[in-house]
This record gives C-alpha cells, structure tokens and sequence, in this order.
C-alpha cells in the first residue's frame, strides 16, 4: 500500500522556521516531525510514499527521503496556493489501489495510524466514498473559557 504526503504549503504562518526548511522537516526531539510518522506508516505495511511538495522544497525532501532510505516519488505542486486538495490531485496518477493521506507537518497517534489502515477511522478511497464510523473517532475539540 502507498501514502501520499501533503507536503506543498510554504509554512508562511512559521515565519523565519520554515524559510528554508519545510514544516513536516523541522525537528521535534531530535528528528523531523514527518519521520517519525513515515516510520510508523512504514511499520505497519506502507512500501513506498507518494510526497506532494512545491518546488522550493523539492531538493531537501529529495535528500531527506534518500537519507533515510524511503521508496518513494516525489511530485512537484508548481501552484501550492490552490491547497491540499490540489496536491492529492497531483497525487493520482501514482496511485491506483487503496492508499492513505497524511500530513507532513501532522503529529500521529500511533494508534490512530494503526486503527485508521484498519479501516476504522476516517477513510476516503479513489472513488470518494467516505466510511465515517463517528466523529468522535476522527477528532476531539476541547473547550475553555470559550476558546
């Protein structure tokens, strides 16, 4: 199974951080935040990974992904202001079976990694049919004192 990894947006809201390194490769704890997901994903059966990122990007993924010794194809989002939709659809042609999405910049759960490639989280396939056990599930909001 592949995952795609949305990778294309300029982090403009990290200010001076992300000017020359990608969110998903800035690192939390001595390692980039995105392998840390890539090697759980890796653990539980994903064989090669389809990075969606923009051509600012595209030599420090490119390295980083050879570093580590990931299989993967590297598509380039030449518009990364048209958003993460417009990345997965740059995303279609190098994905034919079921396949999972993940952020680069996203902290994972491992266990909602595992429960997800299970097919019990939020699940969207090729043809945009949607499996929503609960909400509850997917996310949870806190509140205080109105925010």
């Amino acid at each position: 199974m592949k995952a795609v990894i949305l990778a294309a947006g300029l982090g403009t809201r990290m200010g001076k951080l992300s000017e020359k390194t990608p969110k998903g490769l800035i690192k939390v704890a001595g390692r980039e935040i995105l392998y840390r997901t890539m090697k759980i994903l890796k653990g539980e059966g994903i064989d090669e990974f389809v990075v969606v990122t923009n051509p600012l990007y595209k030599e420090k993924f490119e390295e980083f992904l050879r570093k580590n010794n990931f299989r993967y194809q590297l598509v380039i989002n030449d518009s990364p202001k048209k958003g993460n939709g417009y990345s997965l659809y740059l995303a279609r042609p190098y994905v034919s079976e079921r396949f999972v999405v993940v952020m680069s910049d996203h902290v994972y759960e491992e266990t909602f990694i595992r429960e997800a490639l299970k097919g019990k989280g939020l699940v969207v396939d090729r043809e945009g049919c949607m499996y929503r056990p609960s909400w509850r599930e997917t996310g949870k909001v806190c509140q205080h004192n109105e925010r």
